[in-house]
């Protein structure tokens, strides 16, 4: 299937030119700027058009993905140039206005769609995605299931359901995430030294905060302005912020406290919310215990995102940053960008690095699978005998069986050590090297 993405050498657009190329979708990206155009579908394997015209001309699939202030008039060039027979789709946040115009294609098949992530996210697992179906089709139920089959939370609504809910989900939060930030800046607040005297949910308030305003504010700026449902929101909060000042100057805690239980009646059933937010606490706590208790030993850390690992011996960790040694040379690391690999994911990366040994051992009596389940439990978990497998068996005489084991090894252990550790557990078992 053919996908033509517009506007697919800006952040977003890439990021899906990459995931569909992936999925092995045929994928023709456009751009204002052409160089940066065939820089970006070069990096992501995929083609770059010369124009909207070109790459529309025999898709399957067009998307519009392109800042929110030039979606409609993007919107309304695609709906008179898109194939009849294609899925016509955008990525824009709002979308009563864009789809307003999408409807006026001759499109077999039209949806808006609203992925409710960033450029920086590692994978659609566990991602909303919203659908706004016009007309629906076989091309339409392709894209849902190459997001379902990744993961993603699956939603389909009205453009303007989408647009109300959005400036709860979407305007209130930045809105009050920016006038938090602006607000430390008017009081001169120190955030970096703020967060010696933090709790946990502080920290993490703090760094959602600082997800928001530390992105492109020309986006932020065009998702209040371009949503109708803008004006009603601020007034709404602005509204609700005086009511609780009002409260805390009056000095009156019956009104403040009951401001508050009514906006936790609202809320629902806020105890999970609790729950979610603990584990996250968890989560952070044990990562830095994780790390802290692996100071002193070999330690691969990956960046989580350019994927780029750093191996050598773990110094020493802090809250902001950890100490790898390699050789004679020490490097400092943000502790906020690095993950430790361990089991499956550790074992994946060393594989790409992996050195093979076959072993051929005479057994009394022995079970393929046991044989195999033995040699894997040599090393331990996170050791440098990544993989084993049978390779061959056979009958000898006497009832004896002889069996090859092919083991992989991580190149850059000690690898003729592995080898002495393989022979010496075989032999504690009785077993005989060919």
């Amino acid at each position: 299937m053919k996908i033509a993405i517009i506007g697919g050498s800006g952040e977003f657009g890439s990021f899906y030119a990459k995931l569909f190329q992936e999925a092995g979708f045929d994928v023709t990206i456009t751009g204002r700027d052409q160089q940066k155009c065939k820089k970006v579908a070069r990096e992501n394997g995929v083609k770059c058009a010369g124009s909207n015209a070109e790459a529309c001309a025999d898709a399957d699939v067009v998307i519009i993905s392109v800042p929110i202030k030039e979606t409609v008039s993007v919107a309304k060039e695609i709906a008179e140039i898109a194939p009849k027979d294609c899925l016509l789709m955008d990525f824009a946040s709002v979308k009563v206005p864009v789809v307003k115009e999408l409807k006026k294609a001759k499109c077999s098949e039209i949806a808006g769609c609203h992925p409710m992530h960033g450029p920086r996210i590692s994978s659609l697992a566990g991602q909303s995605v919203i659908f706004v179906p016009v007309k629906k089709g076989g091309k339409y139920e392709k894209i849902v299931k190459f997001f379902a089959d990744r993961g993603a939370r699956i939603f389909e609504t009205t453009a303007e359901e989408n647009d109300k809910i959005l400036g709860m989900v979407q305007l209130l939060t930045h809105y009050v995430y920016i006038a938090t930030a602006s607000t430390a800046r008017a009081l001169d607040i120190d955030v970096k030294k703020s967060r010696k005297f933090a709790s946990p949910i502080y920290e993490m308030t703090i760094d959602m905060i600082a997800r928001i305003i530390g992105q492109n504010p020309y986006l932020y700026a065009q998702i209040q302005m371009s949503n109708p449902y803008s004006r009603e929101v601020h007034e709404a909060f602005i509204k609700e912020a005086q009511k609780l000042a009002k409260a805390v100057e009056e000095n009156n805690e019956g009104e403040f406290v009951k401001i508050m239980k009514n906006a936790a009646t609202h809320f629902g059933n806020f105890e999970d919310a609790m729950a979610r937010s603990d584990k996250l606490i968890d989560a952070l706590n044990e990562e830095i215990r994780e790390l802290k208790g692996s100071v002193g030993s070999e330690v691969v850390l990956q960046n989580i995102y350019s994927g780029t690992v750093h191996e050598g011996r773990l110094a020493s960790v802090d809250p902001e940053f950890v100490e790898l040694e390699v050789g004679k040379k020490k490097s400092k690391i943000k502790s906020s960008n690095i993950r430790l690999l361990s089991g499956e994911k550790l074992r994946e990366w060393k594989m790409n690095d992996a050195v093979s040994r076959d072993y051929s051992f005479v057994f009394e009596k022995c079970d393929a699978k046991e044989v195999v389940a033995c040699a894997q439990n040599i090393d331990g978990e996170n050791g440098d005998i990544l993989q084993v497998k049978a390779i061959d068996e056979y009958a000898l005489d006497g009832g004896k069986k002889s069996v090859t084991l092919r083991f992989w090894f991580y190149k850059n252990a000690d690898v003729k050590g592995l080898e002495r550790k393989v022979l010496a557990r075989f032999a504690g078992i009785g077993a005989k090297q060919r």
